[in-house]
């Protein structure tokens, strides 16, 4: 057991001190608090072979083409700025291109 004078040991970790990963991304915050960044991105892809459409003859079933492509690819990222009751959200589609949900947020007196 350490003795009360003694400093703790450090864990070591391969990310630096503002940097961690849980459940909302990769998270980035200051040492003072004030600003905070979380992170993350998700994709959805489609491949389908023999082809990704209706067939309407006979001719159509004996097609040899494939096709993939990218229905989603988004990146959401929310923290605060300033004080942690100041809050942001935002999420942007890379496929579309478009903004699809920007929040700020007051939340100093609930």
């Amino acid at each position: 057991m350490p003795k009360p004078d003694e400093p703790k040991p450090k864990t070591q970790s391969n990310l630096p001190s503002g940097v961690s990963y849980g459940k909302n991304g990769f998270e980035f915050k200051t040492d003072d608090g004030k600003f905070a960044l979380s992170i993350q991105n998700r994709i959805q892809a489609r491949y389908a072979n023999p082809f990704d459409s209706d067939p309407r003859s006979i001719d159509d079933l004996e097609r040899d083409q494939s096709t993939f492509m990218i229905r989603r690819a988004r990146t959401k990222l929310r923290g605060h700025a300033y004080w942690p009751w100041l809050k942001y959200y935002l999420q942007y589609d890379w496929s579309q291109p478009v903004l699809r949900d920007l929040n700020l947020t007051v939340d100093k007196y609930p």
